[in-house]
């Protein structure tokens, strides 16, 4: 399976630690036997300033095509124009959406029209592992 993994990224204060949670997922799912794809990883090089959207939305939708999911890592309430478009993309393109949130995060637009089995949430980074497990069984 090829999971595109979307994150909130301009909106967040600590980016490093945004940045190693979501290094460690794609990880962890790569250990798994699975591809993954990340934005600021594979196309962005983790550029501090957010790119325009006009140029990240080619290789959205390229990405977001190869994909069979979409992993949606949601770990505050702030919103994401750019998290928005990769769970429209994902529904316009027939993929699985599935969504990672740090508990306490209250109910937001991405999960919205989620099937709540798609849904796990973790406490701290250290439960991640066992959070995407939950997903991937």
């Amino acid at each position: 399976m090829r999971f595109y993994i979307g994150y909130k990224f301009t909106n967040v204060a600590d980016k490093e630690n945004l940045k190693a949670r979501v290094l460690k997922i794609a990880y962890y799912i790569n250990s798994k036997g699975h591809e993954t794809f990340v934005l600021g990883r594979d196309v962005q090089n983790w550029h501090s300033s957010p790119f325009p959207m006009i140029k990240t939305l080619p290789p959205v939708f390229t990405n977001m095509l190869k994909a069979n999911i979409l992993l949606s890592v949601i770990s505050d309430n702030s919103r994401s124009v750019g998290l928005l478009v990769e769970n429209v993309l994902a529904m316009l393109f027939f993929k699985k959406r599935y969504y990672l949130v740090k508990s306490g995060v209250g109910e937001n637009l991405y999960t919205f029209f989620a099937n709540v089995d798609n849904i796990v949430y973790y406490m701290t980074d250290a439960d991640i592992e066992s959070s995407i497990q939950k997903l991937l069984d």
